[in-house]
């Protein structure tokens, strides 16, 4: 199915990354493999039908809030924090790599993030509106709300700088400064 990136291929592509993970999480020893062509197959029909997308995503999730759902901090260290193995595809070779789940976890919700930016800029072209942060990194809505912080208290600093300046300046005129306070 190549062609025009869809919205349907954007979604279908970030849930490949999700059920890759999700099935190593299910079966300990199996490598993750993010450019397994059986799974792109198997999930074709996600791009083009959304009540597919909606059962896939139903899926993980219940898988994750179960995974989150496990007795203690052990076992969900167990889980997560355990080395697997990545395999993934390079333009001459496969390259196999040491990681942990917690760490492909991040991973997979950044990229899906990355093809969210994507699926916004296809929306806003189609004349669609998203919600404000979709498809924005989590870094991003940080530092923009860190931004927009300082940038008020600057205001309010530089606010108290110039009234305390306007103050002084007009000390020197009693009746004007009567008028002014």
């Amino acid at each position: 199915m190549g062609g025009a990136s869809t919205i349907g291929k954007h979604v279908r592509h970030a849930l490949e990354h999700y059920v890759a993970l999700a099935d190593a999480l299910m079966r300990p020893g199996l490598p993750v493999r993010y450019d397994d062509y059986k799974l792109k197959a198997k999930l074709e029909p996600v791009a083009l039908q959304p009540k597919k997308a909606l059962d896939v995503i139903g899926q993980i999730v219940g898988l994750l809030e179960d995974a989150a759902e496990l007795s203690g901090p052990e076992e969900r260290a167990e889980m997560f924090g355990n080395r697997i193995r990545v395999v993934m595809l390079t333009a001459s070779r496969h390259v196999s790599m040491e990681s942990t789940m917690k760490r492909e976890l991040h991973f997979v919700f950044h990229h899906a993030v990355h093809h969210d930016s994507a699926m916004r800029t296809i929306a806003s072209q189609l004349g669609l509106k998203s919600k404000e942060n979709f498809g924005v990194a989590p870094g991003t809505i940080y530092f923009r709300k860190l931004k927009t912080r300082i940038k008020a208290q600057f205001r309010a600093k530089r606010s108290k700088e110039l009234f305390a300046k306007t103050k002084k300046s007009v000390k020197w005129n009693y009746s004007m400064y009567s008028i002014l306070s």
